[in-house]
């Protein structure tokens, strides 16, 4: 699979507001997930495209999604309520290095 970093912005104020409430603030409540839920959710419900990091700014947010096209990516984040709130604007990237993973594998160099 491929690695893509992911920027989103969201559409407005309004939008950052409905995405970011608490979900025991919403109308009606909502429940309040953990971290390991969305892991699991982005790990089995959408196939092949796999959410593998999420970081959420107060102005920008960024993923890290392994999938094997970007249009995979697009398909999934359309079908969520995400795509309400924020755009999705996709880099692939031949490199992932992650301190979360210390493996002896050789990093990966590309000629241009």
């Amino acid at each position: 699979m491929k690695d893509f970093i992911a920027i989103h912005r969201f559409h407005s104020d309004a939008s950052r507001k409905a995405y970011c409430l608490p979900p025991e603030q919403a109308d009606p409540p909502e429940e309040h997930i953990s971290k390991r839920a969305w892991v699991e959710w982005c790990e089995t419900a959408t196939g092949d495209v796999i959410c593998r990091q999420h970081w959420l700014g107060d102005e920008i947010g960024f993923c890290h999604w392994q999938a094997n096209s970007a249009q995979e990516i697009l398909d999934v984040f359309a079908s969520t309520s995400a795509s309400e709130h924020m755009t999705i604007e996709l880099h692939e990237q031949w490199r992932f290095v992650s301190g979360y993973c210390r493996s002896e594998e050789l990093l990966e160099y590309k000629a241009f």
